[in-house]
């Protein structure tokens, strides 16, 4: 959850730069001596610490543990541009994941070499697992749509596509540019005063 709770922290001013420089550094203190981390399954776990990581990648620590960690990534693609993961094997969520982490530290996907095998890109792995008619992705084929890979594909190719327009760094996880509306909680109980 720690990754999470970093992009929470930087979609607006919360008082918590103590809090936020203690879960960094503890992140940093956790990454394996390949490059990765583990909690569940190497590859989404690393993918995901890169995307909350990448809101502080102007600090040089954080930046020299991206790239060990974009590196660690490197050399675990398959020579088909997938990614695997602990339990599945070579999968559209693990692939995806990847991507993400990718555009969010300022990787392109297209090309940057250490994310290409036998001329394939992630992109194109990505691919191999839309399915034929297009409305989705399978899990690991492409033979039937799965809800949650076909999420985190178009949340990826939201990521690239945003990479590809804007030659910058993308990050699926920032909303801190979208203008905010104050709201309250509501009751649907016959009470007329709204809960506190």
């Amino acid at each position: 959850s720690a990754p999470f709770i970093l992009a929470v922290y930087n979609q607006g001013d919360y008082d918590a730069e103590d809090y936020e420089t203690e879960l960094v550094n503890a992140i940093l203190s956790n990454q394996e001596e390949d490059g990765s981390w583990n909690e569940f399954g190497t590859i989404d776990t690393t993918a995901n610490v890169i995307a909350g990581l990448s809101f502080y990648k102007e600090r040089e620590e954080v930046k020299t543990v991206i790239d060990k960690a974009l590196n660690y990534l490197s050399s675990q693609q398959n020579e088909d541009g997938t990614f695997s993961d602990n339990f599945n094997g070579a999968n559209a969520n693990s692939t995806a994941m990847v991507i993400t982490a990718l555009c969010a530290a300022g990787a392109d996907p297209i090309n940057d070499t250490r994310f290409i095998k036998n001329d394939t890109n992630i992109i194109d792995g990505l691919l191999s697992f839309l399915v034929e008619d297009g409305s989705g992705f399978g899990h690991t084929d492409n033979k039937g749509v799965n809800p949650g890979a076909t999420e985190q594909a178009f949340r990826a190719l939201i990521a690239f596509m945003n990479v590809a327009k804007t030659n910058k760094a993308y990050n699926v996880y920032d909303f801190s540019n979208n203008e905010l509306t104050p709201a309250r909680a509501i009751s649907n109980s016959s009470s007329s005063s709204a809960p506190s």
